[in-house]
């Protein structure tokens, strides 16, 4: 059986200032350059369909236009101050494979103590799409949100900002989430992303 999520916070101290708003990618996607994926494809390779079907059952993110998207969830944040963060239990078990990787994307900004608030493994079924949105949520603009691609194909595309993007696996990317973005699978198997937020706690 596999536990519930944990009640209790992750969150640094409450008495540190909140993040001040980060300055997103204006033309909507920031390359971060390549990462070493290996930890992760091994986490997807223990994944059964059981786990998926649990997990995304149990999301909190349950909306509309991610009707085709099933997520592992192993961090989540308040939409009204991302300093207030949960861990699932699926973070204790893989977080020594995620945080290797999170770091190694995320080194372009040289925050002195990175935080990740979010994390979770994000699976677009074949021939479906992401509806285009915005996210919202004032813990939003305080945040870099980093897609890392673990399986995908050339038909599968990103939109963002009305531009359309192929992101390549094994790649980091920064995705400016407060525009309108949106994605669509034309691949024969399901796209399945790595997607984190990370701000300096300093």
């Amino acid at each position: 059986m596999i536990p519930s999520p944990i009640e209790l916070s992750d969150s640094p101290p409450g008495e540190r200032a909140h993040p001040s708003p980060v300055r997103k990618p204006p033309g909507g996607i920031r390359p971060l350059g390549p990462v070493d994926i290996a930890p992760l494809e091994a986490i997807l390779d223990y994944l059964t369909e059981n786990v998926w079907r649990w997990e995304d059952e149990n999301k909190p993110n349950k909306f509309e236009c991610f009707h085709s998207t099933r997520h592992v969830i192993f961090r989540f944040c308040s939409f009204r101050d991302i300093r207030s963060f949960r861990s699932n239990p699926a973070w204790k078990i893989w977080s020594r494979s995620l945080l290797p990787v999170m770091d190694q994307a995320s080194a372009a900004y040289g925050f002195a103590a990175p935080v990740y608030p979010k994390a979770m493994l994000a699976s677009l079924a074949a021939g479906h799409r992401i509806d285009k949105h915005v996210d919202g949520g004032k813990a939003t603009r305080c945040a870099h949100k980093i897609h890392v691609p673990l399986r995908t194909e050339p038909a599968a595309t990103l939109f963002v900002g009305g531009a359309e993007h192929h992101l390549r696996k094994g790649h980091a990317y920064e995705v400016n989430n407060i525009i309108q973005h949106g994605a669509f699978n034309g691949g024969g198997n399901d796209r399945v992303h790595f997607i984190f937020e990370v701000f300096d706690g300093q």
